[in-house]
């Protein structure tokens, strides 16, 4: 009988296998996410130049497991990194786990995880190519991102152009209805208030999802 793990193993590797079929191979694919091949490139070509240079150092912005998984995987491709914390998570798992560590201040992740200065520093004074966001935090943050590339710095994943566009439910869900992609019929603007939500509601018809939004005019809010 096979254990547990043998067989979550099994389920992974015909998982990974199915999903890059069309491509050389697993290592390949693999590479290519770590390499200064962009995404768009990677979903798009059918065969991967082997001989690209990859970045030889990440910076992994984020923590707990998130970070352990993307510290482990870089481990196996022999890519260096960096692990950057507070001072509540000096002690961690993962700080241990990466190659170089940097203090970016004080618990309040304000203060640390979300303190974009400290975290483009934490690049610079290691010489890491790359930042890694994870998710949460600034991972989806397009002013990080567009700082990130202001100073030369890869980023992990979309460009500032698309994290802004995309975070805007309405705009997002023009371009892709544009694009030609189905979407859940409904309403793509402001509900200024209750009686007109019940009025597009009636329009639309039951059932309807009602997504909160809230706009910010002080500094205070």
């Amino acid at each position: 009988m096979l254990s547990v793990q043998k067989v979550r193993q099994q389920i992974q590797r015909n998982w990974v296998v199915q999903s890059f079929c069309r491509h050389e191979s697993v290592c390949s694919h693999l590479l290519a996410f770590f390499s200064l091949r962009t995404a768009k490139e990677f979903y798009f070509n059918d065969k991967f130049v082997t001989g690209e240079s990859r970045f030889e150092k990440i910076l992994i912005a984020n923590r707990g497991d998130v970070a352990c998984r993307v510290i482990a995987t870089c481990r196996r491709l022999g890519i260096k990194t960096v692990a950057v914390y507070s001072v509540a998570d000096a002690g961690s798992r993962f700080v241990h786990m990466a190659d170089e560590a940097v203090c970016l201040g004080p618990a309040p992740v304000a203060m640390s995880y979300l303190s974009m200065d400290a975290i483009i520093n934490a690049v610079k004074i290691t010489g890491a190519q790359a930042v890694h966001p994870g998710y949460g935090f600034l991972s989806e943050n397009s002013v990080f991102a567009k700082k990130l590339e202001d100073n030369g710095i890869a980023f992990l994943g979309p460009n500032s152009r698309v994290i802004r566009t995309m975070g805007d439910k309405i705009a997002s869900k023009r371009i892709a209805t544009k694009a030609g992609v189905n979407c859940i019929p409904g309403y793509d603007g402001v509900v200024n208030d209750l009686g007109e939500a019940v009025r597009i509601a009636n329009t639309i018809g039951m059932l309807c999802c009602i997504k909160l939004g809230f706009v910010l005019r002080m500094d205070v809010e």
